[in-house]
């Protein structure tokens, strides 16, 4: 009885976990590379970038032909380019320098990107089936996120800024909050549904939650 009752209680305890999330960053920081070719400083931007994502959003996201790999390509680019404006280093004039030696100048690179990290990050958070419809919106959300970061016009209060863009179910609109230190930004997007002007209240709700 004892036997029967420890095996029932692991039962449920298997039945109720979550299931588990993959991990194929190394995976897309090489589809990023092979993407730009001539210019891989955006797979190293990556380090500063996380994925909490189902089995089928990766699959999604690593598609050779889909938008995985060139939105995640664009967000490297767009962080690149908040780095730049906030007087943090120039990562691509960096790779080009010395008359476009860019093998020797990688390990600058790799030196500049880590002076990033404390500085900004993001990360994506989508735990769903994976369905076009789910996809369409996630990386949608995502290249929305980061251009904000590109157009230079926010100046967070903390000045660095952690944002992590939640794609799921359980909000009907976009929400936009921030801890009390003003860094970490949490926005939440639904998956199930398209919400009228969701862009714009991405980036109204992180410039309001910046100041």
């Amino acid at each position: 009885m004892q036997n029967r009752l420890v095996l029932t209680a692991a039962l449920c305890l298997l039945l109720t976990a979550p299931a588990a999330m993959a991990d194929n960053k190394s995976d897309l920081a090489d589809a990023v590379y092979d993407y730009n070719k001539c210019y891989w400083a955006q797979d190293m931007v990556m380090k500063l970038m996380n994925f909490k994502l189902s089995p089928g959003i990766w699959t999604k996201m690593l598609e050779k032909d889909g938008w995985g790999i060139s939105t995640t390509s664009n967000a490297a680019r767009n962080m690149e380019e908040f780095a730049k404006k906030n007087g943090w280093g120039d990562l691509e004039e960096a790779e080009s320098a010395n008359n476009n030696d860019r093998a020797n100048n990688k390990a600058h690179v790799y030196e500049m990107v880590d002076t990033l990290k404390p500085k900004i990050g993001f990360t994506l958070q989508a735990d769903l089936k994976g369905t076009n419809a789910e996809w369409d919106l996630v990386h949608r959300y995502m290249g929305t996120v980061t251009e904000f970061l590109a157009n230079g016009d926010w100046k967070p209060r903390a000045k660095t800024p952690f944002i992590t863009l939640v794609v799921t179910p359980a909000v009907k609109d976009v929400v936009v909050t921030v801890t009390p230190d003003g860094k970490n930004f949490t926005v939440s997007c639904p998956s199930n549904h398209e919400t009228e002007e969701w862009d714009g209240k991405i980036t109204r709700g992180l410039q309001k939650a910046g100041r």
